[in-house]
């Protein structure tokens, strides 16, 4: 349906057009993603059914099934219609080996033109009935089915579809059709967009019958039902060659979106356009849902869905046969049973249903190509229909006894022998706190002196006598944090057993005037919540609450170092393994004897330059994996990363899953252990291009607290990495960055690319460490759009932050506010563009630029700044390589002038003298209520009538 915005409607916003004119100023080439996320289906071979308008017992039950509208996405949200009881839809999709079938039940309390008047959009009274070019042939209750075949997308954001069998957009009306005309329901050619060959295409296939579609309005007049049948004539799957769709093909993807339209009385919705009280959509957001980004993806299964079913239960025996009555006892038995049918050539799908339970491990469960599926089929572990199974890494500590006071102990002969070490200890699924000094809620100390060597510190007070053996100092750098263990500590006086920082890079070693603390030793254990664990005696001490029992607590120490690895070959990855509504707990991470010096994001090292750098494990690893999907499913308490995407990662899918209390990154995408070769750094790509991560998407995910331990982590990362979609995440409570795209310190080319940030809303964090952002970027990234996310209530640094040879990335749509220094810094790169943002509320800057660029640094069009305090500009500013256009500026305290560079006070027409933003002004965008974060716009607000595109961020976050 052809969407006209009311401004005065706008709440938020959201808009990826004009990203083709990125094409033309920096000549780049981007890959728009598909709109895989957060939307999908899997369709199989079923029966043919009988296109009649009736839907017969039975005739569906081998379909796919999407229910609606709730939950899906509404083109008019402000059309008064907030509940969703006078429309809903079952579509059922199928195949049957032929031909390609959708069958619609719709339920609509009211049908336009039957319990109605007919009457059209004020727009155009004139066409709207005449089943032609010139009209809105679609307008009334019905059906919009778009299908992108070949699974391309345009380079352009806007490009709709090629309107042939490759990409289509058509329609199917309740009560009117091309074939039969007013009040025969049927087929219509649907919208041309931008392909002027569309409407040819569309009419070719109904008058042919390539493509039929009958409809019947149901007995009660409360809804009809709509089949469609579409023909592998309009589903070309290549998009240079007329070849078309065929089960022989094996899984096929297909771009799919669905758009359900419903008028009722002519005064139901006046503030839209045609009056629709409803416009609803299974994919995409207002505005833009019919573009190919925002669509979602349609996997066709060549056979009938047909599955082998094995049972997992604990209650059941490994003896068993593995059925529902008599299921299996372990994961690693069910995996045996699949690995027998693999190795005899898949025949049809698999799946594990894995019944409620917490089954304990203490090594990773291991999949290999043998176990994942194949181009025809997939294997499936799945927790069983309403249970929630838990995979546990961790051991339960019992048998505690009062020390004296509050303070516990228990004893633990594994730990004694050295069979058994940990750092981390979970009471009742929360992390507690290793002792420490000063205590957590207290300040900090600091460094007073230390030597040349970096491995002796003064502090600022002494320390009374004590057993400080196996005590550890936490130094915090600006973005890195060191953890080094104590070979001495006497009054102030403290010698590491190793240097403290990654030596050789100031800013990330031991400095006088560093925030430290102390911890991991009895002498710091006096507050509730911290624990010791005495390695010499094996007994583990605890402070708990006053009135609390450790005895009727449930307390966790991890013994797992991993507890999903997913590893196939370079020439035969694992293929097609779904991993869905699972639960995955507790890893291990000890202290490396050399201590632990983080550069970034989890990647340390001793001496810079010199010794090679290493990185962290995660608890779910995948590497030479494709079309891998965790759905759905929980992670939490890990002692280092969540999920790790290593080398030869394709394709796979972290798609709605609950992320929390992360010790590391909570997701990476390019993770390694190392760098490659032989090279100090990880500022390297991958030796084998094939091996780059290759459109992995990271979608509709809650990720809080990660970072735990290793603080100077992320809650996503991704690196050397080409086409990773990370959209419609929360990423909330950190200590540092939320999203880290890039890892090259420099302007060198690598597979850093097309990366889609989008729709994510990042929060609270940068609660602990310095110098980064809600959304921050290393290097070159051609293809890179970072689009319509909502950062907020960023505490020590900046929303937006391109650092160290940042180059070619497209800033779009974006709400930054409320954050404790800059809006967007700037530290050195070429060519990047924000346009249509909002700057909101930033405390001391709302644009850095840290230094003077040898090309232009970045391009500001049509922004709004909405100023609370503090400069528009601040940094070096000299060599006027930089670019300001069309913006907006407004002050919301006071009368004070806005402060530009090198100006103690400067109005807009200041800036302008100096060359600066011709077109700006000075203006308010009246903005409805925006310290609770309402940007709404009525329709003669300055920024709308400059220019300014409604941002919709409604969608900002999760779709379930």
């Amino acid at each position: 349906m052809k969407s006209r915005k009311l401004s005065s409607q706008l709440i938020f916003a959201k808009s990826l057009s004009r990203a083709a004119l990125l094409i033309l100023v920096l000549a780049a080439i981007h890959t728009v993603p598909a709109g895989e996320w957060p939307r999908y289906i899997d369709v199989y071979r079923g029966s043919t059914p009988k296109l009649d308008g009736i839907l017969s017992k039975g005739e569906y039950d081998d379909a796919s099934l999407i229910t609606g509208v709730g939950g899906w996405n509404e083109q008019f949200v402000s059309s008064g219609a907030a509940k969703h009881a006078d429309l809903s839809v079952k579509c059922f999709i199928k195949h049957d080996g032929e031909n390609l079938f959708f069958a619609f039940d719709i339920t609509d309390d009211v049908l336009y033109g039957i319990e109605t008047d007919r009457w059209a959009p004020d727009e155009n009274p004139d066409h709207v009935h005449d089943l032609t070019k010139a009209g809105f042939p679609w307008f009334g209750d019905g059906v919009e089915l778009l299908i992108n075949a070949s699974y391309t997308w345009p380079k352009e954001s806007g490009k709709f579809n090629y309107g042939d069998a490759r990409s289509w957009q058509v329609v199917c009306n309740h009560s009117k059709s091309l074939l039969g005309g007013i009040g025969k329901g049927g087929l219509i050619q649907g919208e041309q967009r931008d392909s002027p060959i569309a409407w040819e295409n569309h009419e070719k296939w109904i008058r042919s019958g390539a493509m039929k579609a009958v409809t019947k309005v149901k007995p009660d007049k409360k809804g009809y039902i709509a089949e469609w049948m579409v023909s592998p004539q309009c589903l070309q799957v290549d998009k240079n060659k007329e070849i078309f769709w065929s089960p022989q093909m094996g899984i096929v993807k297909m771009g799919l979106n669905i758009g359900i339209q419903d008028l009722d009385y002519y005064d139901t919705a006046p503030q839209n356009w045609g009056r629709f009280h409803h416009e609803s959509w299974w994919a995409g957001e207002r505005d833009y849902r019919t573009e190919p980004r925002q669509w979602g993806t349609m996997y066709v299964h060549p056979d009938y869905k047909i599955t082998t079913d094995f049972y997992v239960s604990v209650k059941g025996k490994d003896t068993y046969p593995g059925t529902k009555r008599k299921p299996f006892f372990s994961i690693k038995r069910a995996q045996q049973a699949v690995r027998e049918l693999t190795a005899a050539g898949l025949k049809n799908n698999i799946t594990v249903y894995i019944k409620d339970g917490t089954y304990n491990i203490t090594e990773p469960l291991t999949f290999i190509e043998s176990d994942g599926g194949n181009i025809r089929y997939t294997v499936t572990y799945k927790a069983y229909p309403g249970h929630s199974p838990l995979i546990s890494g961790g051991r339960t500590i019992s048998d505690w006894q009062r020390v004296k006071g509050n303070l516990w102990k228990t004893h633990i002969p594994e730990v004694k022998s050295g069979k058994w070490l940990f750092r981390d200890l979970f009471k009742d699924g929360r992390r507690m706190t290793i002792a420490r000094y000063p205590n957590i809620d207290d300040s900090y100390l600091y460094i007073v002196d230390i030597n040349e060597e970096k491995d002796t510190v003064v502090l600022p007070n002494p320390l009374p006598e004590g057993d400080y053996w196996d005590s550890e100092i936490v130094v915090l750098h600006l973005w890195a944090e060191s953890i080094a263990k104590i070979r001495s500590l006497e009054k102030a006086n403290l010698i590491a057993e190793n240097p403290i920082g990654y030596i050789g890079h100031g800013a990330l070693d031991a400095q006088v005037g560093r925030k430290l603390y102390l911890q991991n030793s009895i002498e710091f254990l006096d507050k509730p919540q911290e624990y010791f664990l005495d390695r010499k005696t094996g007994t583990l001490f605890y402070m708990a609450a006053k009135g609390e029992n450790p005895n009727r607590c449930e307390f966790t120490a991890p013994i797992a170092d991993k507890l999903i690895v997913i590893e196939g070959t370079k020439n035969n990855p694992v293929k097609n393994l779904i991993i869905e509504g699972i639960s995955f707990e507790y890893t291990k991470w000890l202290l490396p004897e050399e201590g632990f010096n983080e550069g970034q994001s989890g990647h340390w090292g001793s001496e810079w330059g010199k010794i090679q750098s290493k990185g962290l494990p995660a608890a779910i690893e995948l590497k030479y994996a494709e079309g891998v999907k965790f759905d759905g499913c929980r992670l939490a308490h890990t002692g280092a990363h969540g999920i790790g995407l290593k080398r030869g990662t394709r394709e796979n899918m972290i798609l709605g899953c609950d992320i929390y209390d992360i010790a590391g990154n909570g997701v990476m995408v390019g993770q390694r252990m190392k760098p490659c070769s032989n090279e100090i750094w990880f500022n390297v790509d991958w030796q084998d291009p094939s091996d780059a991560p290759y459109k992995n998407r990271i979608s509709s995910n809650t990720i809080i607290k990660a970072a735990q331990v290793m603080h100077s982590c992320v809650g996503v990362f991704d690196a050397y990495a080409d086409g990773t979609s990370i959209t419609h995440n929360l990423i909330k409570d950190l200590p540092y960055i939320g999203i880290s795209i890039g890892f090259n310190w420099g302007y060198a080319p690598t597979s850093q690319k097309n990366t889609f940030v989008s729709y994510n809303e990042i929060c609270d964090n940068m609660q602990l460490m310095f110098d980064g952002a809600g959304i921050y970027t290393l290097g070159l990234q051609p293809g890179t759009v970072i689009s319509n996310n909502f950062i907020h209530d960023v505490k020590n640094a900046h929303g937006l932050y391109t650092d160290e040879g940042s180059q070619l990335i497209l800033f779009e749509n974006n709400i930054v506010y409320g954050v404790g220094d800059c809006a967007y810094q700037h530290h050195h790169g070429y060519n990047n563009i924000f346009r249509n943002n909002i700057f909101a509320d930033a405390r001391v800057n709302y644009v850095r630029r840290l230094r003077e660029d040898e090309k232009q640094s970045f391009w500001l069009d049509r922004n709004i700044f909405w100023i609370t305090g503090g400069r528009v500009l601040n940094g070096s500013w000299t060599n006027g390589l930089y670019k300001f256009t069309d913006n907006i500026y407004w002050i919301t305290r006071g009368t004070y002038p806005l402060q530009f560079v090198d100006m103690t006070h400067g109005w807009i027409g200041d800036w302008q003298n100096m060359g600066h933003d011709q077109n700006g002004m000075f203006a308010n965008p009246l903005f409805k209520d925006p310290q609770n974060r309402d940007f709404t716009m009525p329709a003669d607000s300055p920024a709308v009538k400059a220019g300014f595109k409604p941002i919709y961020l409604e969608n900002a976050g999760p779709i379930k």
